[in-house]
């Protein structure tokens, strides 16, 4: 099912990759299975799979949108097992089951070894691993090691480069892509992959060879079309439009790379530019347009950045410009290098914004003489303005956020020594405003510094709001920083809007008049935290101790409306009142404000901290977490409560979508000592809090330990199913260091009905189940033991849904399993639900031969029937039975829990 031409294919344009999104779509609605199904997916049984005992290895490694799925096998050759010689690449159409090899390979008889070692090794890999799955783009990418029927201990040189690849992967259809042969080399070939976008557009770079093989800086970028395989070489490598430069070194190495591709097909890279030298002099900036072909540079290609005359080209020839950012509208920011002395010199830049439409170049910032006299030059000429190009400089609107280094007119480089300016530029006409406060002693110290920065993540909601975010150091005429103060800035007209609380006076809570270090008398200090859509802010400023100089924190909200601070958080009264009359408020970042909400903890005075949220609207303040019970409060008076903000619980979604935060308080025993912890959620609106989780509510040890220690931790969320899960350690009322096991629940969020598993229970109460994920519309998933007696027997998988309850699919399939010869089911990946009442699961199981297999499954959700492991009970939990409860037969009893938490917790 695989090919794999050495031949780059004939032109053609992109095909849109939803169109093999459709087809796999289309074919699962399509589907006209009538009974459960099970397969292998991945590549076995053939000798060259498995070793001498038939047994064979590999991975599931994505499973991008539960479209497709794609790993690696080992390849065993038929030895004794210790060895593998590579890993073969391969997908599976998971509409239709069928597994194909892909990558590139010498397939038995073809007579060629290029891509197999002298002892038979061939190695594919797959682009992507980690936080850069591949995309759903329907194609899979990666590379192919080239050994030319060499080993390593050959005199040869070993590394005969890699084979760049790109597989449907609803078809299996392997392309080669990439450069190779001539300049690219007939011994040695290697090409890599950088990217592969959701639009089919897949960016590398080739080595090229010459008579010094330079790996790191001599190659070729080029783009491909995963639909076609086409590959085009792009960049400059020949002459530019400037007879004097040319992107050649003396040895005859080129360097492009490609940068970013976005949605519309346009290609952002550079060039180095060399002009006849050894070594690289300069670099070039460039555009690609993948819908527009050319005779010379493959696509129409312009060069962007400043690089005209002498102010941007040294004497020598040599001009810089480097990229920093794009949009998917079309926006490119990047700087070029000024010449000072007739030299490029990295301390004289200027930032400039393009369009990949028009491929216009506009300066940005402020540099100009006759706005602001020689306040942002150097008496050698040099200008200076940048951004923060790591979290962004551009918005999809156009705007564009920066600094510019103030010189003052005197000898210097670019040290900031004089301060920044913050400014704010329009993409389309290049006009500046400064933004920021300057006037006055309080912004300039009595070396004339200012300093005003724009935070880059004011971005994210400025074409909705109108307004950046930022700040302003303080000096009071000072030598030195007297912190700062926080505003907002209209990106339209650049008017500046204090925000945060502060004392005009110079004197009161928000001013440093005690403490140690009187030079630091008179600070104040202010900053926006976070920003949402609607135009509201979240912010801090410090309180500073009347008598000592101790630091605290208020926190407040304000709007483009009313940009007036409204204290938000828990501070009055004593249990919020520290020494010295200090409170301290924090900002939970990881949760946002863009429900219009506010999570944060303020410190308590007899010790810990309490949870809250505010209304951002209204500035009304809510205690959410468990409090009130004697277990939350220690001896000492302490209580403690964090938010749960893990990324992989989705907190920050949950919180803007559905407006609930999650949590967990510490629990103490009789004697007040910290003990462990208990989970809970929480309306945003009400503050309502509910316990997660189970703890014996209606007596009971199963989940206390006899020193009364209980503890559930929260595993995951699903914001579009509405559910939230974790799990609760058991120690059947036993003092253990650590526990007799564990049960998993699930919660519904807008029900509130809470749904527990405890399948298989030992003869002393051990057990354990745990979910691992959950699908989108509800179908979680997870694992759970199996017990006999006392004695541990294996791991199984299972699977739930609200409608019919918990399956383990080893039950459900059991005819099916011994069919295809499978021992047992042990771990489910991904469930995928199909219009037509089909799940399609893929996971991980045991051969009867004690293979490890990796498997696909199709489930008729009618046919499931009344499952073993059962839906579960509304009301009171059922106490749960001491012996084996294993269920093995349908329709047997019931060991799942679920009640409804009708009690809240305040």
């Amino acid at each position: 099912m695989t090919k794999h031409p050495h031949t780059a294919p004939s032109a053609s344009r992109l095909a849109p990759a939803t169109l093999a999104l459709a087809l796999a779509a289309a074919a699962m609605s399509s589907s006209t299975a009538t009974a459960h199904e099970i397969s292998r997916v991945g590549l076995y049984g053939l000798p060259e799979f498995a070793d001498a005992s038939g047994i064979s290895s590999g991975s599931i490694d994505g499973i991008p949108g539960a479209l497709y799925a794609y790993g690696l096998s080992g390849r065993k050759l038929g030895g004794d097992g210790s060895l593998t010689y590579g890993d073969a690449a391969w997908g599976t159409n998971l509409a239709t089951g069928e597994t194909f090899r892909i990558g590139l390979w010498d397939k038995p008889g073809s007579g060629t070894t290029e891509f197999t070692s002298a002892s038979g090794s061939q190695s594919s890999y797959i682009y992507g691993f980690g936080a850069t799955q591949p995309t759903l783009s329907g194609y899979i990418v990666g590379t192919s090691t080239r050994h030319n029927g060499l080993n390593p201990a050959d005199t040869t040189p070993y590394f005969n480069g890699s084979g760049a690849w790109v597989a449907n992967a609803f078809t299996g259809v392997t392309t080669r892509i990439g450069l190779w042969g001539g300049e690219f080399g007939d011994i040695r070939q290697h090409s890599g992959i950088t990217s592969l976008t959701e639009s089919g557009w897949i960016t590398g770079f080739s080595y090229r060879q010459n008579s010094a093989y330079d790996q790191d800086n001599n190659r070729g970028a080029w783009i491909a079309n995963a639909a076609t395989g086409e590959t085009v070489r792009v960049g400059y490598w020949d002459a530019t439009d400037s007879a004097s430069s040319t992107f050649t070194s003396s040895e005859g190495k080129q360097y492009s790379t490609v940068r970013a591709v976005d949605s519309a097909g346009y290609a952002i890279g550079s060039s180095w530019i060399y002009n006849g030298s050894q070594t690289q002099t300069g670099q070039a900036t460039w555009i690609a347009n993948t819908g527009q072909r050319t005779e010379t540079n493959g696509y129409e290609t312009r060069r962007v950045g400043l690089y005209q005359g002498s102010e941007y080209t040294a004497a020598s020839g040599a001009q810089f410009s480097e990229f920093y950012n794009r949009t998917e509208s079309g926006y490119v920011t990047g700087y070029s290098t000024h010449t000072t002395g007739g030299a490029l010199d990295d301390y004289n830049r200027a930032m400039w914004v393009t369009s990949t439409h028009t491929g216009e170049t506009l300066r940005v910032g402020l540099w100009k003489e006759e706005d602001w006299g020689d306040e942002f030059t150097s008496l050698e000429g040099r200008q200076f303005s940048d951004t923060n190009a790591t979290l962004g400089s551009v918005s999809e609107n156009g705007v564009v956020i920066g600094q510019s280094v103030r010189f003052l007119g005197l000898a210097g480089e670019a040290y900031a020594r004089y301060g920044h300016a913050a400014w704010v530029a329009n993409a389309d006409t290049g006009v500046t405003r400064r933004v920021g406060f300057r006037e006055g002693a309080e912004f300039t110290s009595n070396k004339d510094k200012q300093n005003s920065e724009i935070q880059p993540a004011s971005l994210g909601n400025v074409d909705r709001t109108g307004y950046v975010y930022g700040y302003s150091e303080r000096y009071n005429g000072k030598a030195i920083q007297l912190g700062q103060a926080a505003w907002i800035a209209n990106v339209n007209t650049g008017e500046t809007i204090r925000m945060g609380f502060w004392d005009e006076s110079g004197s009161g809570a928000y001013t440093k008049n005690a403490g140690s270090g009187s030079g630091s008398y008179g600070t104040q200090y202010s900053l926006v935290r976070s920003s949402n859509a609607s135009g509201q802010f979240v912010g801090d400023s410090t309180i500073y101790g009347a008598t000592t100089g101790v630091e605290g924190n208020a926190m407040w909200v304000a709007s483009t409306t009313d940009p007036t601070a409204r204290r938000i958080g828990l501070y009055e009264g004593p249990e919020f009142t520290l020494a010295d009359g200090i409170q301290d408020s924090r900002y939970e970042n990881l949760l946002g404000i863009a429900s219009g909400y506010v999570a944060g903890t303020s410190i308590r005075a007899a010790g810990g901290a309490a949870t809250w949220v505010a209304n951002a609207n209204t500035a009304q303040t809510v205690r959410v977490g468990l409090y009130q019970d004697p277990q939350f409060t220690s001896a000492t008076g302490a209580q403690g409560s964090a938010f749960w903000t893990s990324p992989n619980v989705h907190a920050a979604d949950l919180f803007k979508q559905r407006e609930r935060v999650l949590g967990n308080s510490v629990t103490y025993d009789n004697n007040g000592e910290n003990l462990g912890n208990a989970s809970w959620i929480a309306r945003a609106d009400t503050g309502a809090t509910t316990r997660l989780g189970l703890w014996d509510k209606d007596g009971g040890n199963i989940y206390t330990r006899s020193d009364g220690k209980q503890i559930t931790h929260i595993g995951g969320a699903s914001v579009a199913a509405g559910y939230v899960w974790g799990y609760s350690y058991r120690y059947n009322g036993n003092y253990t260091t650590s526990n007799e096991g564990q049960t998993a629940w699930i919660f519904n969020i807008d029900s509130e009905i809470q749904v527990s598993f405890a399948f298989s229970i030992s003869d002393t109460g051990r057990s354990y189940s745990e979910v691992k994920g959950m699908s989108d519309d509800g179908i979680a998933w997870g694992v759970y033991y199996t017990y006999n007696g006392n004695t541990y027997v294996d791991t199984r998988a299972f699977f739930w849904g609200e409608e019919f309850g918990a399956v383990d699919v080893n039950e459900l399939l059991a005819a099916e399993l011994a069919a295809g010869g499978w021992a047992s089911l042990s771990t489910i990946d991904s469930i995928l639900t199909g219009a037509d009442g089909l799940f399609t699961i893929t996971g991980t199981g045991l051969m009867l031969n004690g293979d490890n297999g990796l498997f696909l499954a199709t489930i008729e959700i009618p046919n499931i029937g009344e499952t073993s492991l059962g839906r579960g009970y509304l009301g009171s939990a059922i106490p749960e039975p001491a012996t084996w409860a294993l269920i093995l037969s349908l329709g047997s009893a019931l060991a799942a829990i679920s009640y409804r938490i009708r009690q809240r917790w305040r």
